[in-house]
């Protein structure tokens, strides 16, 4: 049996969107549970709902007892929880993707990126720095390659990372000193 002392207030993860027919697609975001409703929950005082009600929406975690960091925190204990049991050792290499730039020479007409074409962008767009770079091998050493012994893939896509400028050599060149050293696969994607 649930307290009997639960809060009277929604959590602020709940999402409501109303449909065409005037129901509500009531959403909760920490747990991907929904109802459909035909009245809105914000705009309906908790208190005044039939007791069965309340039950339902505090097991499917529209009210709660707790503050909401706390359940938010919860929730997180629970998707990592979730990943780790659900983790498959099979898959024996861990892929990353490093975007360095947005900067590219090309205009292909099947680009994915089309808001690269922009010169807004393309003043705005600087090289990633190594001090990025080291900070993410740093957390790939600390919180994975101890603890785990699976290859690393690293795949470095962009806009074009082979752009001739000098933060570009010397971000391709300090990757490469990286990923020798971490004994890493390296795999670049590019227009040439």
């Amino acid at each position: 049996m649930k307290k009997e002392n639960k809060r009277n207030k929604l959590n602020k993860y709940v999402y409501e969107v109303q449909l065409l027919d005037e129901e509500w697609f009531i959403f909760n975001l920490l747990n991907f549970n929904y109802v459909i409703s035909d009245k809105s929950l914000k705009q309906t005082e908790i208190a005044e709902l039939d007791s069965d009600t309340r039950e339902v929406l505090y097991d499917l975690g529209f009210i709660s007892d707790i503050d909401e960091q706390t359940l938010c925190q919860s929730r997180i204990k629970e998707w990592k929880n979730k990943i780790k049991s659900d983790y498959n050792p099979s898959f024996e290499t861990l892929v990353f993707k490093i975007m360095p730039t947005l900067l590219c020479n090309f205009r292909c007409s099947y680009c994915y990126q089309p808001e690269l074409y922009l010169e807004e962008t393309r003043r705005k767009t600087e090289y990633m720095r190594t001090e990025v770079l080291d900070a993410f091998f740093e957390y790939i050493e600390n919180n994975i390659i101890q603890k785990e012994k699976r290859k690393i893939r690293l795949e470095i896509v962009g806009g074009e990372v082979f752009l001739k400028n000098r933060n570009a050599i010397r971000f391709v060149e300090h990757l490469i000193e990286k990923t020798i050293n971490y004994n890493m696969e390296l795999i670049f994607v590019t227009n040439g």
